[in-house]
């Protein structure tokens, strides 16, 4: 799962939604169906710079260009912000009711309360299990919760995933967490 680590948020939005009609995209449980996770995984490692802007516009992050309306960040030039001694977040975006980031929780790293969800929240779980009251769940999973629903989410082994998040009004304070 290492190609998808470096993608950004509009490529995940559009691999889900490059998924077939035919291929239903989420269960009753809001769980990615089956051959749903397989065609995003697909979308987002199969196509590259290459494949989407054609042979001569296709560029690494070591080529610097004047890209109006535009910014680009390696991962790995951004800090972990500390949530708590076992938890840590790459804030990709955080606006009155919206939230991006990259978290990571250390083995055994169990959220002390419950997760109520002013808005939808997708998860991507990029590496380790992500579990909940619910399930445990490895790489390559997507976890849509809708507004209004809860979970008490933790991690046995240590996991890493991206969350986007609809904030519901007021909610942004309590995500900032400073």
């Amino acid at each position: 799962m290492e190609g998808a680590k470096g993608q950004g948020v509009c490529d995940l939005v559009g691999a889900l939604l490059a998924v077939p009609a035919d291929v239903g995209r989420f269960d009753r449980d809001g769980v990615m169906a089956e051959g749903a996770v397989e065609a995003a995984h697909g979308a987002l490692v199969g196509v590259g710079a290459q494949d989407l802007l054609g042979e001569e516009a296709a560029m690494t992050t070591l080529e610097p260009r004047a890209t109006p309306g535009m910014s680009y960040l390696a991962e790995g030039d951004m800090e972990w912000e500390a949530q708590t001694p076992a938890s840590r977040r790459k804030i990709l975006r955080l606006e009155e009711d919206l939230y991006v980031a990259i978290v990571q929780w250390d083995a055994g790293f169990e959220l002390p309360g419950v997760d109520e969800h002013g808005g939808e929240e997708i998860v991507y779980v990029l590496d380790g299990t992500f579990t909940d009251q619910y399930r445990s769940s490895g790489p390559g999973t997507v976890i849509r919760g809708e507004a209004g629903s809860s979970h008490r989410p933790g991690t046995p082994d240590g996991v890493t995933f991206m969350v986007v998040r609809s904030l519901a009004p007021g909610e942004r304070d309590r995500i900032a967490g400073h």
